[in-house]
This record gives C-alpha cells, sequence and structure tokens, in this order.
C-alpha cells in the first residue's frame, strides 16, 4: 500500500460515515480526485505560510539524541501534560497565536 492509498481510504471512510457518499467504492474514487487534483497540497501550503512557515526552506535536521531505558520492559503510563510542556520548551509547539515554532523537533 503506498501513501497515497494510505491517504484515500481513510479519507473515503470518513466520507461514507459523514453521509457525504453513499458507498466506499465513490468516496475512495472521490478522494482520489481531490488528491490528484492538489487542492489539498495548496490548502496545506496556505495553511503554513498563515503561521509563518516556508514549504520551499531547507529543513534542517535537528540533531539526534538517544534517551535509553536503565532497564527494560513496558511503558505503561507516560505524563502527557508535563510530555507536551517540555516539547513546548523545546520549541515544538506554542502558548500563544503568534509564538513561532520548529519544525525540527521529532518524537521517535
Amino acid at each position: 500500500m503506498d501513501v497515497a492509498q494510505l491517504t484515500i481510504m481513510p479519507a473515503a471512510e470518513l466520507s461514507v460515515a459523514a453521509d457525504l457518499a453513499d458507498d466506499l467504492v465513490f468516496a475512495e474514487r472521490l478522494a482520489a480526485e481531490e488528491l490528484n487534483k492538489g487542492s489539498a497540497l495548496q490548502s496545506f501550503e496556505m495553511m503554513m505560510h498563515a503561521q509563518g512557515g516556508d514549504l520551499m526552506q531547507p529543513r534542517v535536521p535537528a540533531p539526534v539524541r538517544d534517551i535509553c531505558a536503565r532497564e527494560a520492559g513496558t511503558v505503561v503510563w507516560v505524563d502527557t501534560e508535563a510530555l507536551g510542556y517540555a516539547i513546548l520548551a523545546l520549541g515544538g509547539g506554542r502558548n500563544l497565536r503568534p509564538t513561532r515554532t520548529t519544525i525540527r523537533l521529532a518524537w521517535k
């Protein structure tokens, strides 16, 4: 399955669930047509521009640092609020709308 299908399938399923299309086959065709028009990319570019971003600018990868567990195990709980604040502190989000963000921050 390619990236286009990974985009089309959920869009089609949501279209059927929202009664925007009668069946999945028709909804997939509509989603593929919209994807091929490029309107989604244009909308994404407009959103990025409105937030001060530029898709044509080269993106410099952030430095990578491994953080390893002290022992083997399973993650059973994450303090998502603290994680969110840590991401904000690293520049990967915003408290206020005009705040600039960095796209170099990633969780892997």
